[in-house]
């Protein structure tokens, strides 16, 4: 019954130097997002038994693209008392270790509570003063619509989706794991 993050972002957070956190595959080719493997490090790759001709890498801060993260909080009672103050630290260490450039949506299962902002201390004063109130939590109606915002917007950007929650969800609007993974 602890506060759990989503596993991919836990996946990202505990990644070693050249882990793979993410794919896009195209029709000619294939973008792979790698935990940073350090300067000088170098590259091959092979798909079945053939070897790629051409591998070039990066990094994300050269992109010309947005860099989000999306803090969202379950602000509902049925998160445990002594797991509340983590939840503001966890966002604050979070925002301290930022990329260049990377803005941050703060939002509970209830309303907005700060939107894209690189500021730190509006992040940090936000998380802060997240209230917890009684009221039902329905985590994959939240997570749908913010997924399918971000499938609307057609804008490429790297996001990425951190989720405070004791796991919960009743499901009212009968949004489906599988509408969320789609």
């Amino acid at each position: 019954a602890a506060v759990f993050c989503l596993a991919a972002s836990v996946a990202v957070l505990a990644a070693e130097p050249g882990d793979i956190l993410g794919c896009h595959t195209g029709e000619r080719e294939i973008t792979l997002y790698l935990a940073d493997p350090g300067e000088g490090a170098s590259f091959d790759c092979q798909i079945g038994t053939s070897k790629a001709e051409e591998v070039s890498s990066h990094p994300v801060q050269e992109e010309k693209v947005s860099v989000e993260t999306v803090f969202l909080v379950d602000n509902s009672l049925s998160i445990r008392e002594k797991y509340r103050p983590l939840i503001p630290q966890y966002i604050c260490e979070i925002a301290a270790n930022r990329m260049p450039g990377e803005v941050f949506t703060l939002a509970s299962f209830s309303d907005h509570i700060i939107e894209k902002t690189g500021d730190y201390t509006a992040v940090k004063q936000a998380a802060e003063g997240i209230s917890f109130n009684d009221q039902d939590a329905y985590l994959s109606d939240v997570l749908y619509q913010i997924v399918k915002g971000y499938a609307d917007e057609k804008e490429p950007g790297f996001r990425r989706i951190v989720i405070f929650s004791d796991g919960m969800d009743e499901n009212v609007a009968g949004i489906t794991r599988e509408e969320i993974y789609t």
